[in-house]
């Protein structure tokens, strides 16, 4: 799920960094944590799992990594900003994070910390330090490594404009994409029309299509139709999204979505197919 498919759009003025020469695409805001990191970034925040101490989760930590500056596209830059600028361009997509939207929280001396914040918490961290040297034996700022929370803690139009597709609990608290997601499929392989709903790590606990494209209809267990009868024995998982609740076949065959609203019928809803194996694109 994480490799699978994983900015936000903020109305505040650009935040120049120390040095920096022109405007950053990536640090866009000014930080709204409520306690900023008062760590030593030197010291505490540095190594393959730095930027984890600096995260703010519910829960534990969702991904995290480091840069990749010898072996990589990624290369240096001027400041924090244009370094994580330089990540961005090869990176965003693959780890599929916001592109603009992040903070200088703290700077110190060859150290910086770039966080993007939600709620007052922060969710997705880099440790960017100095002195670092690229492919290209450049030498600058660049990404020492980087963290971020569960999907579902970050403000719902980021996800919406990511296509991470969280759904809510019977509460209406947002429920970790480590336990349901739903993604549109690869425009790659053309099938960007078709909707996956995973249940567990990378669909291990189900995978159920939507609108499948005419070419994957061999490769599932029945047939996607609308405004079909529920089997009775369907498991209702409580979860819901976009006024939609999501049930199960009892032998994991379909989904089957139904309104959420109480007080509604749900004995018809649409019924997306499982695959015989799972799908990917290649």
């Amino acid at each position: 799920m994480h490799m699978r498919w994983l900015g936000i759009v903020a109305a505040a003025s650009l935040l120049v960094a120390c040095g920096e020469s022109e405007p950053s695409g990536s640090v866009t805001s000014t930080t709204s944590a409520d306690r900023p990191y008062s760590g030593d970034l030197a010291d505490a925040l540095s190594g393959a799992r730095g930027a984890e101490r600096a995260l703010e989760c519910d829960g534990g930590i969702y991904r995290g990594g480091t840069g990749q500056l010898h072996d990589g596209l990624e290369e240096t830059g001027d400041s924090p900003a244009q370094g994580l600028d330089n990540w961005m361009d090869p990176e965003a997509f693959f780890n599929q994070v916001p592109t603009s939207g992040y903070a200088l929280e703290r700077e110190d001396g060859d150290h910086a910390l770039l966080s993007f914040d939600a709620d007052g918490k922060t969710v997705i961290a880099f440790v960017m330090r100095d002195g670092l040297t690229d492919y290209q034996d450049d030498t600058g700022w660049g990404v020492e490594s980087y963290a971020m929370c569960d999907p579902a803690q970050w403000p719902p139009h980021v996800t919406d404009e990511l296509d991470i597709g969280v759904w809510a609990d019977a509460s209406g608290a947002r429920v970790s994409v480590e336990e349901v997601v739903s993604f549109h499929g690869s425009a790659h392989c053309d099938w960007q029309d078709t909707t996956w709903i995973y249940l567990g790590e990378e669909g291990e606990r189900g995978e159920f299509l939507g609108n499948p494209d005419p070419g994957l209809r061999d490769l599932l267990r029945t047939t996607y139709a609308l405004d079909v009868p529920v089997p009775e024995d369907a498991r209702d998982t409580g979860w819901s999204r976009k006024g939609r609740r999501l049930l199960i076949a009892a032998d994991g065959s379909a989904a089957y979505l139904v309104p959420a609203y109480d007080g509604v019928d749900r004995s018809i809803g649409d019924r997306w197919p499982a695959p015989k194996q799972p799908i990917g694109c290649a």
